[in-house]
């Protein structure tokens, strides 16, 4: 079963819910009544549109044999375990994630007692400012379940597309196959996405837009179709539709989809309609109504001190520091207690100082466990990188690496352009450190973690690494 029509069937899933949420609160008709004729229409859309947007494999639909194959190998059988015991997580306990509670579901219970979208009058102004991708997601399942145990779902379906994005994309921009096949497995076991992936946070469920947004741009680079850059474009929108932070993630399927414009002159009435989408379920509506209400399309002017960088180049270093040391705290971390306490006094006053002017208090505090509310990427994942680029390091040293021939790109996209699309998110990056000073940005930048790992890859070194030792046969998460 191939996993390229269950992305664009989540992907239009997803924009379904934000236009449906919008559409529908502009007629005050956020009800019952009004989402059974929105998924109408929408159910009647997919049946119309399935063959053009591709949103059914041909021939037989699903072999488990074949399915059940797969997890003969030790990562995908690891995989696989991790996702059921999620799932029974998911479901078995209710949702306890604090953001999430606090906020998520409370503004989209309100929108829905009022038939529609407003601005809550609260000192909690996140129930107003903030994207709301997560939330007209979560509307319909509220409105007709009246409850909230399944709305981890909506991180679990996400959860499960993962390894099949990051083996195409790491494979069209230059990583070799065997390399892609094993951190397919490996980067979905980072404990953001597995803290998260069975719960109701709104971090790492965006990662399968960024990764999309990337991956359909590719392939319109060799199927030459326009319903590829279609999806791309779906997913660049939905992308910043979850979080404002993830603006900067467009760089990467930009740099692809400019060169492969005069594809969409193909179709233009059809393109128009999608561009339109796609203004609906981005960040667009939630800037516009942020300035209307308070003059100020981001909605910082009235988010705690800190969060709006004030030193853009504190705001580099900062969260550099941040990122990287967050992601190498041990798992177990019983001194956590004594590090939070002491931390500011223990670290030069060059670092501490800028650091307190420009960041939101608590940058410096640590768990004694990975939570979703805090974790990145782990350390397991780092650790093996950092190992795996040493080792890489050493083979081409010791000349058992092809110098002459280190990358092998797709045939499809020319060399430049996989190269600036490997550096790109690293940029994006860039341009997150230097305008955000909220605590946690190693929680908070889970969708560009899977984008900034491939440069780190490519060449015939990691190649020569799991030839050499047959292959990872562990998963970080245990």
């Amino acid at each position: 079963m191939s996993f390229v029509p269950l992305v664009r069937l989540w992907l239009w899933v997803s924009a379904f819910a934000s236009a449906a949420g919008w559409t529908l609160s502009a007629f005050g008709q956020l009800n019952r009544t009004g989402y059974t004729i929105a998924f109408a229409v929408f159910v009647i859309f997919l049946f119309l549109g399935r063959k053009e947007l591709g949103l059914f494999s041909g021939g037989k639909i699903f072999c488990l044999k074949k399915f059940l194959r797969r997890f003969r190998r030790p990562l995908p059988l690891c995989f696989a375990a991790l996702a059921v015991l999620i799932f029974l997580g998911g479901a078995i306990y209710p949702p306890s994630n604090y953001t999430g509670i606090s906020y998520r579901l409370p503004r989209a219970l309100q929108w829905l007692a009022h038939d529609g979208w407003f601005w809550i009058h609260t000192p909690v102004f996140r129930m107003n400012d903030r994207a709301c991708g997560m939330e007209w997601l979560t509307a319909p399942l509220l409105l007709f379940t009246k409850s909230d145990r399944a709305l981890f779902l909506l991180n679990f379906i996400p959860f499960l597309l993962l390894p099949g994005l990051v083996f195409s994309i790491f494979t069209r921009l230059g990583v070799r196959a065997r390399v892609a096949w094993q951190w397919m497995w490996l980067l979905p076991t980072g404990y953001d996405f597995l803290l998260q992936a069975g719960s109701i946070a709104n971090d790492t469920f965006p990662t399968v837009y960024a990764l999309a947004s990337v991956d359909f741009a590719a392939r319109a680079w060799q199927s030459r179709r326009a319903a590829d850059l279609w999806h791309s474009i779906l997913a660049a929108a939905l992308v910043t539709g979850a979080k404002a932070s993830n603006l900067p993630l467009l760089l990467p399927a930009a740099i692809l989809i400019f060169a492969v414009l005069p594809l969409l002159r193909r179709k233009p009435v059809a393109t128009l309609a999608v561009i339109l989408l796609a203004a609906l379920v981005s960040f667009l509506p939630t800037a516009i109504l942020n300035f209307h209400y308070l003059g100020d399309w981001s909605g910082l002017s009235i988010e705690h001190k800190g969060m709006d960088m004030k030193n853009p180049v504190v705001g580099i270093w900062g969260n550099a520091l941040l990122i990287a040391f967050n992601n190498f705290v041990p798992p177990l971390c019983p001194f956590a207690g004594w590090w939070n306490q002491n931390a500011l006094t223990l670290l030069p006053h060059f670092i501490v100082a800028p650091m307190v002017a420009n960041f939101e208090a608590g940058f410096e505090t640590i768990g004694e466990l990975p939570i979703e509310d805090s974790a990145g990427i782990g350390f397991g994942v780092s650790v093996l990188l950092l190992v795996s680029l040493a080792a890489a390091r050493l083979a081409k040293n010791s000349g058992t690496e092809n110098t002459k021939n280190t990358t092998t790109f797709h045939p499809a996209i020319p060399r430049e352009f996989s190269r600036l699309v490997l550096v790109a998110p690293w940029f994006a990056l860039l341009a997150y450190g230097m305008k955000s000073g909220m605590v946690t940005p190693q929680r908070l930048i889970a969708p560009y973690y899977l984008l900034l790992v491939p440069v780190l890859l490519t060449g015939a070194g990691q190649s020569q690494i799991i030839r050499r030792g047959g292959g990872a046969c562990w998963s970080p998460a245990f």
